[in-house]
């Protein structure tokens, strides 16, 4: 995905997008795109390294509730409005 961003803001690909509001990639054009690609062990170095963030992430957002009940009753306590 980051390479098609990048590739899309490039000189030598600017002028094969078509339309006029909205740039568009044909099949035609990704057919004939020679996209790079890391060897196998580093792309699955590079999923493993992914799947640990979203893992971490994952568990980031299971606290998530227990904060937003802590701010409440927080914010009650010093605004005295009690929960």
């Amino acid at each position: 995905m980051y390479f098609l961003l990048a590739l899309s803001k490039t000189k030598e690909w600017e002028s094969r997008f078509h339309g006029a509001t909205i740039k568009h990639f044909t099949r035609e054009m990704f057919i004939e795109l020679p996209i790079p690609l890391p060897p196998l062990t580093e792309q699955e170095r590079i999923v493993a390294e992914l799947d640990a963030e979203a893992a971490r992430l994952e568990a980031v957002r299971g606290l998530l509730p227990a904060f937003e009940a802590k701010i409440q009753r927080t914010l009650a306590r010093v605004w005295g409005t009690g929960v």
